[in-house]
């Protein structure tokens, strides 16, 4: 290890260094952007293995980007020279690509290939195509470069906090209720009289257009199963689905997710409050007590 490690320790004040010293979590470290996040996490893996017994390589480290991932390698290796890059440092998509690597044999899926940008767009609007003329979704009127990327961003939000339609479709339900909806939507509420209308009254207009809105939203969330079994028909995949794969497979038990959790005895995750539901589920997987 490197001596320069104590100039790092020295520079971080009282805060960031109680969060380099505690060793065994769990610790979360909050505080706005540009106050060194990321430099108290790479001095909290060297300070692991400064004072354990862990070697670098059962150290994970889940960063929210690949250029993330290979900045913190380059950090490490100015205190650690080349074992900068036995500590593991993946996004959550390497680090389930490594899992189905791995273990070719647990993911008969490995023979997919990832879908190219042409490929979405065209699997989206043969979706939209499939509707039928009436279909709320289906609006000549509305650009088609507008929907089809609408509908990719709810199918992402769907797959990345695992909701389904039946979630969805109930929000939608206990909105349509005047007094939850002034209570989700303040700023739509008459504040003082105007003409007819009371204070406490509902701006109407605003309400009926978002009415027609969640009828278009809860049949495109109903499209989400479509979107994923069209893509296994065609053979491609995105790299959220092997999330998906790895959740599953970590979700049987067995020695698959035994073998990770012997390997990485320290997990830690910049820009955590970026992460998904989805992203959680894999985390909380392998860190969770199997005793509790």
């Amino acid at each position: 290890m490197n001596a320069s490690f104590e100039d790092l320790y020295n520079k971080l004040n009282s805060s960031q260094k109680r969060a380099v010293d505690e060793i065994y979590g769990p610790v979360m470290v909050i505080a706005g952007p540009g106050t060194g996040k990321t430099q108290i996490l790479a001095a909290r893996i060297l300070n692991i293995l400064q004072k354990t017994d862990a070697l670098p390589s059962n150290i994970l480290c889940l960063t929210y980007t690949e250029a993330g991932a290979a900045a913190m390698h380059q950090r490490l290796s100015q205190f650690m020279g080349s074992d900068a890059y036995k500590v593991n440092v993946h996004t959550f998509h390497g680090l389930c690509n490594r899992v189905i690597q791995e273990n070719p044999q647990r993911f008969s899926k490995r023979e997919l290939r990832v879908m190219d940008d042409l490929e979405r767009v065209q699997l989206i609007q043969d979706i939209i195509d499939e509707l039928p003329s009436d279909s709320p979704i289906k609006s000549y009127s509305e650009n088609p470069v507008h929907l089809r990327r609408s509908l990719k961003q709810l199918w992402d939000i769907m797959q990345g906090e695992q909701l389904n339609p039946t979630q969805i479709n109930s929000w939608v339900e206990a909105l349509k209720d005047h007094e939850t909806y002034k209570t989700a939507f303040p700023d739509e509420v008459y504040k003082r009289r105007s003409g007819n209308f009371m204070p406490g009254d509902l701006k109407l207009p605003k309400y009926e257009t978002k009415h027609e809105n969640w009828q278009r939203l809860i049949q495109a969330s109903q499209l989400f199963s479509r979107y994923q079994s069209l893509k296994q028909e065609r053979g491609v995949y995105e790299f959220a689905d092997m999330i998906d794969w790895v959740v599953e497979a970590w979700a049987e038990g067995g020695d698959l997710l035994l073998d990770y959790k012997e390997q990485f005895h320290f997990v830690l995750v910049d820009e955590y409050q970026d992460t998904s539901g989805q992203q959680n589920q894999l985390l909380f997987s392998l860190i969770e007590d199997d005793d509790e």
